[in-house]
């Protein structure tokens, strides 16, 4: 299993995005996630910037954590 870390890059909030499920995280200024995702997950993982946020594009099931590694999700990726 891998963890990624999530978070939006500069000096602002911004939103992450989870795809195709639709799930969207509004994060604060310096806040973070995380996602757990298996070796075929990572090789087919895309991520999209866009100012204020990013979409990320994960096969398979996954899980969401908050900073602290408490469950916030478990999530379907088509």
């Amino acid at each position: 299993m891998f963890k990624i870390k999530l978070s939006v890059a500069g000096d602002v909030a911004g939103a992450i995005g989870f795809e195709p499920a639709g799930m969207f995280y509004e994060l604060a200024y310096g806040e973070c996630i995380y996602v757990h995702l298996n070796a075929s997950q990572m090789e087919a993982l895309e991520v999209t910037y866009w100012d204020g946020g990013i979409s990320v594009w994960i096969q398979g099931e996954f899980v969401i954590l908050d900073k602290a590694g408490k469950k916030l999700d478990d999530l379907w990726g088509g």
